[in-house]
């Protein structure tokens, strides 16, 4: 539950995304709007999937305070690249 609390935010942005989706309203708004929402709709879903892959691959949590392992900056680079990659749309 202690993990929740730091990506609560995105979890939210992603199911009000969904719901747009599939309510059949995402078609009433405007194109631009239309654009914008499915690239916060990927780049919230891009964090999660980070969130994930960071906690199951490299289990070590990044403190800013001690002396940084190679570690912290392959999760560092997982939270940049992966909401990147789901922007651009793959």
């Amino acid at each position: 539950m202690k993990n929740l609390k730091r990506i609560w935010l995105e979890i939210v942005i992603s199911f009000l995304i969904l719901a747009l989706f599939f309510s059949g309203e995402y078609e009433a708004i405007p194109p631009a709007l239309q654009l914008l929402s499915l690239k916060i709709g990927l780049v919230s879903v891009g964090i999660l999937h980070a969130h994930i892959i960071g906690k199951l691959i490299i289990p070590v949590r990044v403190d800013w305070s001690g002396l940084l392992i190679p570690a912290h900056y392959v999760r560092m680079v997982l939270y940049a690249i992966i909401p990147i990659c789901y922007a651009f749309g793959g």
